[in-house]
């Protein structure tokens, strides 16, 4: 169970590895932990976020994280992988709950914070998200995606701070070594949607995947609020050939800051490899 975690949450902190590379072990893990011992309820925790953000199953992520919420209760994980599902299908306040459990659990932990701060701001409460992102930042940064989701957030939500935002991404940028920080304040530009801003965002972005162990996919989400929409596509396309761990979270982010995106015939293509997540109950 523990290494089918490992395995499972390894591609978030190592760039050097790509989800499709480690599947194979997290699910043979995960597995094996129930063939030992299915009464332990952090096994269908396991077997939930491997259904969820590796598989695109959505029916057998809800099964297993709803059992694994039940049986273990005091498992912050549990929660917030329970917590992912719920938003993606639209159960906002529900997901909340999950979070606002999850951080009773481990108020501390820099990851179950920053998880649960998109999940405050779907729910409409900006306020919360905002708090939520400054708390994770005010503690021991081990996680550089951080700075990007603020900084995303910053620049499509009121009250906007483009200047904040473009800030942030300088430093999500020198976490990584980028040897050009101050370049980011173009892709915050960006995300007003102006043309020739995009194209000069998109050059960055290759660049700063170009240049560190970034690559495309791991900056989709930057793409996708601040690039034309075939770049977008592209990347996406990518993204999914690598499997990448937040492609679940693609129609949310989509409908929620870049739905016109939703009008490319493309985007049903995509949709169909994914399946649909509001199948579930």
């Amino acid at each position: 169970m523990g290494l089918a975690d490992a395995y499972g949450v390894l591609p978030w902190y190592d760039l050097t590895v790509e989800p499709v590379d480690v599947y194979e072990s997290a699910r043979a893990s995960a597995i094996l932990a129930y063939q030992l011992d299915p009464s332990i309820g952090e096994v269908y925790a396991s077997l939930g976020y491997i259904s969820l953000h590796y598989e695109l199953d959505w029916v057998n992520a809800e099964r297993y994280l709803k059992k694994a919420v039940e049986m273990v209760p005091g498992s912050p994980p549990a929660h917030l992988w329970y917590a992912n599902l719920l938003a993606l299908v639209g159960r906002f306040e529900e997901a909340v709950t999950q979070c606002e459990q999850a951080l009773a659990l481990d108020p501390s932990s820099n990851a179950l914070v920053w998880g649960c701060a998109g999940h405050f701001m779907m729910a409409g409460r900006s306020d919360e998200a905002r708090a939520r992102h400054e708390q994770a930042l005010a503690t021991e940064i081990s996680i550089p995606w951080i700075f990007e989701s603020f900084a995303r957030e910053l620049g499509e939500n009121e009250p906007k701070d483009s200047e904040k935002a473009g800030e942030l991404l300088a430093e999500f940028a020198t976490l990584f070594g980028y040897p050009f920080p101050d370049r980011m304040a173009t892709v915050a530009g960006a995300f007003s949607g102006d043309r020739e801003a995009q194209i000069d965002a998109v050059a960055v972005l290759n660049d700063l995947a170009g240049r560190t162990v970034l690559d495309r996919s791991d900056l989709l989400f930057l793409y996708g609020q601040s690039a034309p929409p075939d770049v977008f596509f592209d990347v996406l396309g990518e993204a999914v050939n690598v499997r990448y761990l937040r492609l679940p979270f693609v129609p949310l982010f989509v409908s929620a800051w870049v739905p016109g995106l939703a009008e490319d015939p493309r985007w049903e293509d995509f949709l169909s490899l994914i399946g649909d997540p509001g199948q579930v109950n």
